[in-house]
């Protein structure tokens, strides 16, 4: 779409590490910063050095900038947070959740604090990501799982309910996907996120980039 960086970083906006990087290098001395990208040229070994340099210098620029929303993440499994809920939900501990437990257990879980319309869809999400069980009927397992919990917190923080979050809501949503205890999280965003009345409307794949570099 073009609205994204296509690289490691998911994420971030390319106009926003651009603008990221800049700062950065105006905040940190230059030759300081070089060295350090040179010596990730050398370990690397990389047959194109420039992109590696440039790589680097996002990595800095965006994990000084918004913590650990961005912190690079080992993407092979769902992020810690949601494997811990995970196994909160799990009672039996037999690694998968029925629609029983999902419901009781987001209910002790988040009581009332979980939106109206994202707890009326917890069952028809689980039919969506549910997969056939010979004993249970259909179960979650973690993977599915963590699409099923992704799609349950866009819901939420969409307070409105239409399928984008504008500002306050992407607000919301950046202040409980950081790690506890870190600093507000500001990210810039690029034109093309605004509708003409300059109202900010970020879809779900931006949420689920932020997610998905959730600790």
């Amino acid at each position: 779409s073009g609205l994204f960086y296509s690289s490691s970083l998911s994420g971030l906006f390319y106009s926003s590490s651009v603008c990221l990087v800049m700062d950065y290098v105006e905040q940190h001395d230059l030759q300081t910063v070089l060295t350090a990208a040179v010596r990730e040229v050398v370990k690397s070994r990389a047959a194109n050095p420039l992109e590696v340099i440039g790589q680097y210098l996002i990595d800095l620029s965006k994990n000084e900038a918004v913590g650990a929303v961005v912190a690079l993440a080992d993407r092979r499994m769902p992020p810690g947070r949601v494997r811990k809920l995970f196994k909160a939900l799990d009672t039996d501990c037999d690694g998968q959740l029925t629609v029983n437990e999902l419901q009781s257990g987001f209910e002790q879980e988040f009581g009332d604090a979980l939106s109206k319309h994202a707890r009326e869809s917890i069952f028809s999400l689980f039919e969506a990501h549910a997969t056939p069980d010979d004993v249970l009927g259909k179960v979650l397992k973690i993977g599915k799982f963590n699409r099923f919990y992704a799609e349950i917190l866009f819901k939420h923080f969409d307070a409105n309910n239409n399928g984008t979050l504008q500002f306050a809501e992407a607000q919301q949503a950046l202040k409980f996907l950081s790690k506890p205890g870190q600093p507000e999280v500001a990210i810039a965003f690029p034109p093309s996120a605004y509708n003409e009345k300059g109202e900010l409307h970020l879809p779900w794949s931006w949420f689920c980039a932020m997610y998905k570099s959730m600790d």
